[in-house]
C-alpha cells in the first residue's frame, strides 16, 4: 500500500488498494507534485535489451576498426572493455539518471523520496550490476524486483532509488475539467480564492475518496475547502466540494 500526504488537509487520508500499479510522487522545480508510475519489469527489460544492442553494436563497430588499425595490446582492451565496463554509469550521469535503452523505453532513475540521485547512487547501483545482470543472467535483479514490489533491484536497495515510467498517463477524468450545465449559475464566487492546484487536488482526493468509499476524508476535505475559501454553507460535504468545481470551471474554464 502506498499512503497519499495531502499537504492541503494536513494529514494523510487515503491509501491505495492491494493490486494496485505502484506509483511514487516527483516534485518538479517548481515544487508541484508529478505522480509517476514505477517501471514494470517489461519495460525495463525491453530498456536493457536495447542498451546490450547498444553495446554489442559499439563492440562490432571496435572490432572492425581495429582490424583495419594497429592497436596494441593495452590500447585494445582500454577502448573495447572500458566503454562495455562504464556504459550504465557514464551514462545516467551524463543523462540524468537514463541510459539509451531508458531514453528511449521513457524510464528514468530517481532517488525514492523523488529527488535527484547523487554521483554515489548511480555508483552504488552501477557497483552492484555484475551480481544483479551479468553475473546471475539477471535472475537476483528480477527476484528482487518482484519480491520489493517497488521496482528496485538490490543496486537500487543500496542507492535507495528506483525507476519510474515518464509517460504519465493523464486521463480527462484526472484534469480540471468538470461539465457545467447550460445556463449554469456561479453559487460560491469565492472559489477564486483557490488556485488550479488546489482544485486539482480537491478533485483527486474526491475521486480517491469516492473510489474507496471513504466518507471521512470527504468532510476533512469539505472543511478544509470552506475554510480556506472563507465561506458558510449548508451544503452536504460531497454536494458541496462537487459544486466548488463546477464553480471554478464555470470562472475559469471559459
Amino acid at each position: 500500500k502506498i499512503a497519499y500526504f495531502y499537504p492541503f488537509i494536513g494529514q494523510p487520508l487515503l491509501q491505495n488498494s492491494e493490486g494496485m500499479e505502484e506509483r511514487m510522487n516527483i516534485v518538479t522545480t517548481q515544487n508541484v507534485g508529478i505522480e509517476y508510475e514505477i517501471a514494470s519489469l517489461g519495460t525495463r527489460y525491453v530498456a536493457g535489451i536495447i542498451d546490450v544492442l547498444a553495446l554489442f553494436g559499439y563492440a562490432i563497430l571496435f572490432l572492425y576498426f581495429a582490424d583495419q588499425f594497429y592497436f596494441d595490446d593495452w590500447t585494445y582492451y582500454v577502448f573495447l572493455l572500458l566503454p562495455l565496463m562504464l556504459y550504465d554509469l557514464v551514462l545516467e550521469l551524463m543523462l540524468d539518471g537514463q541510459s539509451l535503452g531508458k531514453y528511449l523505453m521513457r524510464l528514468k532513475v530517481v532517488n525514492t523520496d523523488g529527488s535527484q540521485v547523487s554521483v554515489g547512487g548511480y555508483l552504488l547501483r552501477w557497483l552492484l550490476r555484475p551480481v544483479d545482470v551479468w553475473i546471475s543472467m539477471g535472475g537476483v535483479a528480477v527476484l528482487s524486483i518482484i519480491i520489493t514490489g517497488t521496482g528496485q533491484r538490490l543496486g537500487d536497495l543500496a542507492a535507495g532509488t528506483t525507476v519510474i515510467n515518464l509517460k504519465n498517463r493523464v486521463k480527462l477524468a484526472d484534469t480540471l475539467f468538470t461539465i457545467v450545465p447550460d445556463g449554469y449559475e456561479t453559487v460560491f464566487h469565492e472559489v477564486d480564492n483557490l488556485t488550479d492546484k488546489d482544485v486539482a487536488l480537491i478533485k483527486e482526493i474526491m475521486d480517491e475518496a469516492n473510489r474507496l468509499q471513504n466518507n471521512k476524508a470527504i468532510e476533512l476535505l469539505a472543511i478544509k475547502v470552506a475554510h480556506v475559501m472563507q465561506v458558510q454553507h449548508n451544503l452536504p460535504s460531497r454536494k458541496f466540494l462537487e459544486t466548488v468545481l463546477t464553480d471554478y470551471n464555470h470562472l475559469h474554464a471559459r
